[in-house]
């Protein structure tokens, strides 16, 4: 497991331990359509790419999009009625890059969201070597973000044994106080 797929993994169990809690509390007197909610895990595909991609966004807009290759997109989302837009900050793989050396981006999702149903929009990003990309997502919810998290379901040791060598590979333990690791 390399160092990028350790974080993720980090990344992972950290935003799905809080997914259904907003913090906000209180209740709203207007009279409006309500927004739909982008919060939930989500999975679909990166049409520039073809490659698969799954999302977490929690219930503060907080959100995480990780395609099969290892790239992520990180940004903030936001729905009015059912639109949607996250603002996006975009990095490679560890040891990857665009297509045209770059390394990260920054770009926007702007599309529609229904709640627990599916987000489909166009994606804009930039490249820091100013290269415009375009793709279009079709995410589709999982019921998986209903199911109750605790950090016994996520505790154990995990060991990167992509080296080929699993005694030389950095472990990452999770307990039920804290989380470290060692190469």
């Amino acid at each position: 497991m390399s160092h990028g797929r350790v974080l993720v993994l980090m990344t992972l169990a950290l935003a799905t331990s809080g997914c259904n809690s907003d913090g906000l509390g209180g209740s709203s007197t207007s009279t409006s359509t309500a927004n739909a909610s982008p919060a939930g895990i989500w999975q679909g595909t990166d049409s520039a790419s073809g490659l698969a991609l799954t999302g977490i966004v929690n219930a503060a807009g907080l959100a995480d999009f990780i395609r099969s290759d290892g790239a992520q997109y990180i940004g903030t989302a936001s729905a009015a009625g059912t639109a949607l837009a996250v603002s996006l900050d975009v990095y490679t793989q560890f040891g990857t890059a665009f297509s045209d050396g770059s390394t990260y981006a920054v770009g926007t999702l702007n599309g529609t969201v229904s709640t627990e149903g599916s987000i489909t929009g166009s994606v804009d990003i930039t490249t820091s070597a100013n290269t415009a990309i375009t793709s279009s997502w079709s995410l589709n919810f999982s019921s998986l973000y209903n199911n109750a998290s605790s950090l016994s379901a996520i505790s154990g040791n995990y060991t990167d044994a992509s080296s080929g060598d699993p005694l030389n590979g950095t472990t990452l333990s999770i307990s039920g106080k804290f989380v470290s690791s060692s190469s």
